[in-house]
């Protein structure tokens, strides 16, 4: 039993790293430069000039 929790913990540590390299690629990428700048400027907007659309009316219930 130790043995495979042993396996597993090392199987689990290189899949962790695999995903956190896997992302850190993605997000470097030179073709996502340009949406992933607008998107980290979000909080930075002025709400006057991007106001939030309309929101729906919430159901009612009938009874």
């Amino acid at each position: 039993m130790e043995e495979f929790h042993a396996l597993i913990s090392q199987v689990w540590l290189l899949w962790f790293v695999a995903l956190f390299s896997g992302i850190g690629i993605w997000v470097y990428w030179p073709s996502h430069r340009r949406r992933l700048d607008a998107c980290a400027r979000i909080p930075l907007l002025d709400d006057a000039d991007h106001p939030l659309p309309a929101r729906r009316p919430a159901p009612t219930m009938k009874g």
